[in-house]
């Protein structure tokens, strides 16, 4: 494994792993899903967060590295929700290609797609606040 790929394994992809993991294992090894159709709006919500954190970590990565200068500030913010978007756009092309593929009809309306695709941006936006907020009160501990 390279330094590359051991750095982003310990710093970056490790959260949406965990909530890939927790999803598929309430997917496949429990009914909840069934019983409560409404339990993937907080998994999105974590997905969002989660794959916000691992761009960040990408992004500071590629900055220590010099392949990118570091992003601040409301152009951070808005590259991290836009990848989130993008992320959960991907999630549910996805997510409906293996269902076709599988024959099962788990896709409950495009109403339903779009809610996840929101809640993961949601998720995406609370993360880019959240680290808005702890870089300024960094900055503001120097």
């Amino acid at each position: 494994m390279t330094r590359l790929m051991q750095d982003l394994a310990l710093k970056a992809i490790w959260a949406p792993l965990l909530v890939f993991s927790v999803h598929m294992v309430l997917w496949q090894g429990t009914d909840l899903y069934d019983r409560i159709p409404h339990v993937d709006i907080p998994l999105h919500l974590f997905g969002g967060l989660a794959i916000a954190y691992f761009f960040a970590g990408c992004l500071n990565l590629g900055a220590e590295r010099g392949w990118v200068d570091q992003a601040a500030g409301m152009v951070r913010g808005l590259l991290l929700v836009g990848l989130s978007c993008v992320a959960g756009v991907l999630w549910e092309y996805g997510e409906m290609t293996v269902f076709k593929a599988i024959g099962a009809d788990l896709q409950v309306s495009i109403a339903d797609t779009l809610v996840d695709i929101l809640v993961g941006t949601a998720g995406g936006a609370l993360f880019a606040l959240a680290e808005w907020i702890w870089r300024q009160a960094f900055a503001a501990g120097r």
